[in-house]
């Protein structure tokens, strides 16, 4: 097989594009300038190093949870869930009633009460018909003809809005998986979705296109893109979020200028001052939208702003050469997280910038970060298919939800917590649920 061939065939992902390597149109441009030139000097590219294998992150763990008494707990609570949902998934549903009612109450969490649900509740098949599949474990959204890019719940979580690679966005009933509304914008895949806190406003970047959208109606409210645009000849923007109260958006464009726009008018309201030494590609507001946190993938540091001055305040440092692929602010605004490209999930203190804890969550980048609105559970999602779930205060690793069967893109709660929602390259969206049951179907307490 050639260089460029094997280029061509190369399945790594580019994170914008959310398209295989050889579609995006920057990289391909770049590698196959590269490719020709080493084909014709008649040299060979040898494969990237594989990842650090999943022993290693098993071995990481091991090793905290002998250092802290807390976190022995913690793995003893998590592999008694583990087998519970094993032996659910067996038939067993009584015998992991009778493990999971073992489990102290101060420590049942979001996985506690997901797995309890399953065994206690007949999951009848979704009402929506077409638009969606009801899995064992999960409400499964289908539909959309490439990789579901984001996936958020509505503020009173009765609908999700998904976009994706198809161009395309939707909104979907939340409890049925019928899809209610759909628009396809005119532009490259849809890279990224930012909702406002009362869910009425949603900002979209795509390739070259920034827009804000009415979820109510599903049209559109106002094309940001030529206040965007004129600042280079090559209007490309990834990162992009929308402020909770709807006034304001943040863009970045080609030159690696972030700045803080008027989501009716585009006009610029602040230039942050500061630099990445690439393209951010991420970004979020803090709760009380008083502080932004951006990052880039070629950037070894996440960097925290003053929204209202747009003076930055700290460099979050020490991601490592792939840089940082996702962050998000704690609902109290006291911590930030950042996911690593190398897998780390590092937590940050807002107040001096410094690292609280490192966790070795994954394998390959972190794709996707979001905490449940209690503050008590972290869930990533990563390249390597997985969807993990974590204690915050100790690191440990308490439950992986199966399903997704590739690069997870899109991880969030709803406003209880008691609902995730994940969007995937493998094109669907999931719905996973851990409302509390009625008392008469939950499970039995431990006797005393």
């Amino acid at each position: 097989m050639s260089v460029v061939d094997q280029a061509v065939s190369n399945q790594t992902a580019c994170r914008r594009c959310r398209s295989r390597w050889h579609r995006c149109p920057v990289r391909f441009a770049w590698g196959f300038v590269l490719c020709a030139t080493l084909g014709g000097m008649g040299m060979s590219t040898s494969a990237a190093a594989p990842p650090p294998a999943a022993d290693k992150v098993a071995a990481a763990e091991s090793a905290v949870a002998e250092s802290d008494p807390q976190v022995l707990v913690l793995t003893a609570y998590a592999k008694s869930v583990a087998a519970a949902y094993e032996q659910w998934a067996a038939g067993e549903s009584a015998a992991a009633r009778a493990r999971l009612a073992e489990l102290a109450p101060e420590l049942r969490g979001w996985e506690w009460h997901y797995v309890n649900r399953l065994c206690t509740a007949e999951l009848a098949p979704p009402a929506g018909g077409a638009g969606a599949e009801m899995k064992r474990n999960a409400l499964v959204l289908t539909g959309h003809k490439n990789s579901v890019d984001t996936a958020l719940f509505g503020p009173q979580g009765a609908w999700v809005v998904t976009t994706s690679a198809d161009h395309t966005l939707r909104i979907w009933d939340s409890e049925t998986g019928a899809q209610l509304k759909s628009a396809e914008p005119t532009g490259w895949n849809l890279c990224h979705a930012s909702l406002s806190a009362d869910g009425k406003k949603l900002l979209t970047t795509n390739h070259p296109y920034v827009r804000v959208w009415d979820t109510q109606t599903g049209e559109q409210l106002v094309d940001l893109t030529r206040q965007v645009g004129m600042e280079s000849q090559w209007p490309i923007h990834f990162a992009g979020a929308i402020s909770p109260d709807g006034k304001r958006v943040v863009t970045c464009s080609p030159k690696f200028k972030i700045k803080l726009r008027d989501s009716q008018t585009g006009a610029e309201i602040v230039t942050l001052q500061g630099i990445h030494t690439y393209w951010a590609h991420s970004a979020a507001f803090s709760a009380d939208g008083r502080l932004l946190v951006t990052a880039s993938e070629a950037d070894d540091a996440a960097r925290v702003w003053d929204v209202k001055t747009g003076k930055e305040l700290w460099q979050l440092k020490g991601h490592g050469r792939q840089g940082v692929w996702s962050v998000a602010f704690d609902p109290q605004g006291a911590q930030v997280a950042t996911g690593a490209g190398e897998g780390p999930l590092r937590l940050w203190n807002i107040t001096d910038g410094q690292l609280v804890q490192t966790i070795p969550a994954h394998t390959r980048p972190l794709t996707a970060i979001a905490w449940t609105p209690d503050r008590s559970r972290i869930v990533t999602g990563s390249q390597d298919h997985t969807v993990k779930i974590w204690d915050p205060a100790t690191g440990s690793h308490l439950f992986t939800l199966p399903g997704h069967t590739d690069i997870v893109n899109s991880v969030a709660f709803n406003r209880d917590g008691n609902r995730l929602i994940t969007g995937s390259w493998d094109k669907t969206a999931r719905i996973w649920d851990a409302r509390p049951l009625p008392m008469a179907n939950a499970a039995p307490q431990k006797a005393e």
